[in-house]
């Protein structure tokens, strides 16, 4: 609970206390009778009512602040996870792209009938990708 609010409530609990304490020891029940003492306790009953009216709403605003902030959280982790999905799939399109230009390369060639040439850009490729391998690359 904030220091504001946790003030709060300690005045509103002395200021019962010393309301009720008021009406049971330092007023005879001579002196005031029996209205006197029915309306201390009215008195007495409806200021604990607003008191716990007031805890209420404020527990109920403090929860969902912190509702706010939970789902602010799963929000911003939702996005993170997103964005990283998303380097992923560019990731895989290029990939993919890659493969795809290479294979036409090497078809183009088959067809041509340049079996030698297919064979020396193939090992170009493997050799490019090794060398990508030890420099820790992944595509």
């Amino acid at each position: 609970m904030r220091r504001k609010e946790t003030n709060t409530l300690i005045i509103l609990s002395i200021s019962a206390i010393a309301i009720h304490t008021g009406a049971l020891f330092f007023v005879s029940p001579k002196n005031i009778g029996f209205w006197g003492i029915l309306f201390s306790m009215a008195l007495l009953i409806t200021f604990n009512i607003c008191v716990w009216r007031f805890e209420k709403r404020l527990i109920r605003r403090l929860s969902h602040e912190a509702d706010l902030a939970s789902w602010k959280t799963q929000s911003e982790n939702a996005i993170v996870i997103v964005e990283n999905n998303t380097r992923q799939e560019q990731k895989i399109y290029k990939a993919y792209h890659d493969i795809y230009n290479h294979m036409s390369v090497v078809s183009a060639m088959l067809n041509e009938s340049d079996s030698e040439g297919a064979a020396e850009y193939i090992e170009k490729l493997i050799s490019k990708m090794e060398d990508g391998q030890k420099n820790g690359a992944i595509f």
